[in-house]
């Protein structure tokens, strides 16, 4: 090992891992300032409050807007400006949901709203028996007095963004709520959520809870990640007056609106994300709500989460590549337009991550020397742990123990950095120009209840399995490179490198074990079944 490095040329290696770094570092600390931005707006703006509970927090702000009760009789008083219950539409967009359709639309047809002004609209794209679950629940309802309207398209052209724009033109409501189908929001979720919804506000947009937080590690890191997003990046940007972005589910939109930003697109595959600036670019604003909760199902699987995280990474880069000119050329003010491109260009840390960790066993042969102000640029990735951290202390009111949840972090900052490869290729997929298919993360429903982090969970999903592809190939040979990195790094003492190669380590070997476990067994079916056919 001492030898390598008299075979190449020391000064241009030792400049080139220089540069590299100081950039990549940078690169990362632009991003780790931004979190450190809505740390402080979040105290700026309403810490205190952010603690209140949900009915205090719903009425102490609405009270200059509107009001809307309900009392055991059913009798409704809205104080608004018009005077009326806005017709309220539900949409409920699904495709091969067989596990979770029925439980959706029960929920959405539970809330309590008149009526006479309630209707509940099943998107349905399915092409399995999913079509079957949706029928029989929808009679269900409708034999119970519930308005409930089945929409099918003849093809997916669109994806969710499609399915959305078609059904809005058969809609009757002034206001559209949207729920995913792995959502089961509480059955006075409008009745807290539409006095929000006034003049000059597009959408109201509430926080996702999590129907299996404690189903194994990674759905508690990802409820950790999302409770400090919601909790803490979303709510400072509502108050402070930031863009932000409608995340696709657990809201609800004015009609008036989704016209005024040019309506539903299916040119990316994140409709949510590019409606919502677009939307705010036509002068309308989107509100937050993160103490009001709609519970949803977390990806139990890690094949299932990759491809959840692909999609969000590859669609967000897609909206940069439409919005970020207009959004530098629009009227905003100049701290407004750089936080909004930062957070449209959020994952382009991935690929710069990979090349960190690619580059860093290089670092323990040539040890280049880096200016101390690249170190201090460092420590400003502990600006995530804490965002995380007040995102538990923010969200949890007087509830003790709040901070048991937070010993999970190490593990969420392992699987991060074992995603990385996944992000990165989305990224590039984006800037490329490659267009892709919405693909459906796989939901188990009720099933979805077993302790592990794969096999029993795979074992649930049935026909919605997901095979091993590549990627995961790659994301193993990542976690060898990484694992013989850390011995080099050990062997030449040093030390910061390994600590900077472990969790990367564990991070690609924990994605690349669980992608084995989940997608083998696919794979070794399918080829079963070719075999059966070839013989036939």
């Amino acid at each position: 090992m001492t030898d390598l490095a008299p075979s190449l040329s020391h000064p241009a290696i030792a400049t080139f891992l220089t540069v590299l770094y100081t950039l990549g570092f940078g690169v990362v600390a632009l991003f780790s300032l931004r979190a450190a931005v809505h740390i402080v707006l979040w105290f700026r703006t309403g810490a205190r409050g952010a603690r209140a509970g949900v009915d205090e927090a719903v009425r102490t702000e609405s009270s200059d807007r509107m009001r809307l009760t309900h009392d055991p009789h059913g009798t409704f008083d809205w104080a608004g400006p018009s005077g009326t219950v806005p017709y309220v539409t539900v949409q409920l967009p699904i495709y091969n949901e067989r596990h979770v359709a029925a439980r959706v639309i029960d929920a959405a047809c539970a809330l309590r709203w008149p009526p006479e002004r309630f209707e509940v609209q099943v998107v349905d794209d399915s092409t399995d028996d999913t079509r079957a679950v949706v029928d029989e629940a929808a009679r269900r309802w409708r034999a119970r007095g519930v308005d409930v309207a089945v929409v099918r398209r003849a093809d997916r052209r669109g994806f969710k963004g499609g399915a959305l724009g078609e059904a809005i033109l058969q809609a009757k409501g002034d206001a559209l709520a949207v729920f995913d189908a792995d959502f089961r929001p509480p059955a006075d979720w409008l009745l807290h959520v539409l006095p929000y919804l006034t003049d000059g506000v597009a959408a109201v947009q509430t926080r996702w809870g999590h129907l299996n937080r404690e189903q194994n590690v990674l759905t508690r890191v990802q409820a950790l990640s999302l409770d400090g997003y919601f909790g803490v990046e979303q709510a400072a940007r509502s108050r402070a007056g930031l863009a932000l972005h409608f995340n696709g589910s657990a809201g609800v939109w004015r009609r008036a609106a989704i016209a005024a930003a040019g309506g539903w697109s299916g040119d990316t595959l994140c409709e949510d994300v590019d409606l919502s600036y677009r939307a705010q670019l036509a002068g309308l604003r989107i509100v937050m709500l993160p103490q009001l909760e709609a519970p949803a199902e977390l990806p139990a699987t890690v094949l299932a989460f990759k491809r959840q995280q692909h999609r969000w990474a590859k669609g967000t880069v897609q909206c940069w590549r439409r919005l970020v000119g207009r959004i530098v050329r629009s009227d905003w003010p100049l701290p407004k337009r750089l936080h909004a491109v930062a957070s449209l260009s959020t994952y382009f840390v991935q690929p710069m991550l990979v090349l960190l960790f690619l580059g860093a066993p290089l670092l323990a042969v040539w040890q280049p020397r880096f200016h101390p102000l690249l170190f201090a640029f460092s420590l400003l990735a502990l600006t995530m742990p804490v965002l995380v951290g007040l995102g538990q202390y923010g969200l949890s009111g007087d509830r003790p123990g709040w901070w048991r949840r937070l010993l999970w972090y190490p593990c969420l900052s392992i699987v991060a950095a074992g995603m990385s490869l996944n992000g990165a290729l989305a990224v590039l997929e984006a800037l490329t120009g490659a267009g892709g298919e919405f693909e459906r993360t796989p939901k188990v429903g009720e099933g979805g209840d077993g302790a592990g982090d794969g096999a029993d969970d795979v074992a649930a999903t049935g026909a919605y399995r997901l095979p091993l592809n590549g990627q995961s190939v790659c994301e193993a040979c990542l976690a060898a490179y990484g694992w013989m990195g850390i011995a080099l790094s050990v062997d030449r003492h040093a030390w910061g490198v390994v600590a900077f190669v472990l969790p990367f380590a564990l991070g690609f070997s924990y994605i690349a074990w669980w992608s084995l476990v989940e997608g083998f067994p696919i794979v070794r079916r399918q080829r079963r079944r070719r075999f059966g056919r070839a013989l036939l």
